[in-house]
């Protein structure tokens, strides 16, 4: 067998292969160790996130259990500064209510498109009613109301599925 290093059990492609190994154990010391156990997203996200906010919805649904009144969703709008909620808009949400034996209880809208979540007081209030327990979920047009951001949109829809609400939006998260 061929000496490497002083070792003569390795052969030296396995002793190359350690040597150029330890720079990884280096970074992922370096890495915090919630980003080295994020999942890794598939090549469409939106995909995945659907079937996410599915799943929690589906959860939600199971946990609540059987409801003998209509459920009762929050309409949450987000628009650009100085800009109104058209009726269309309006009418789409309260549709995808109906669609889904529910009503249309309580609607936030939002003014500021382009601030973080955590600075929303919109989205304070309506997460304020689903804790409360006066509405069972969040009927918004798009995800993008809601984050435009990926991590943050997937806390909201898990945080929304373990207070046991659920999530519909008028456009899927998988809409090109």
């Amino acid at each position: 067998m061929i000496t490497t290093d002083g070792d003569t059990s390795m052969s030296p492609s396995t002793a190359q292969a350690r040597r150029g190994t330890e720079w990884m154990n280096r970074e992922n010391r370096r890495q915090p160790a919630y980003e080295r156990d994020r999942r890794l997203r598939p090549a469409r996200p939106g995909l995945w996130l659907k079937q996410l906010r599915e799943q929690c919805n589906e959860v939600a649904a199971i946990r609540r259990g059987d409801v003998s009144r209509r459920l009762r969703f929050v309409a949450y709008l987000n628009v650009p500064p100085g800009e109104q909620v058209d009726v269309h808009t309006r009418r789409l949400l309260n549709e995808i209510a109906r669609r889904h034996d529910a009503e249309v209880t309580y609607t936030v809208v939002e003014q500021r498109k382009d601030v973080p979540l955590g600075e929303r007081d919109g989205w304070a209030d309506a997460r304020e009613l689903i804790s409360s327990g006066r509405v069972d979920g969040v009927i918004a047009a798009d995800r993008w109301a809601i984050s435009s951001v990926d991590d943050e949109y997937e806390e909201q829809v898990v945080w929304l599925g373990t207070h046991c609400a659920q999530l519909l939006l008028a456009v899927s998260e998988a809409a090109p």
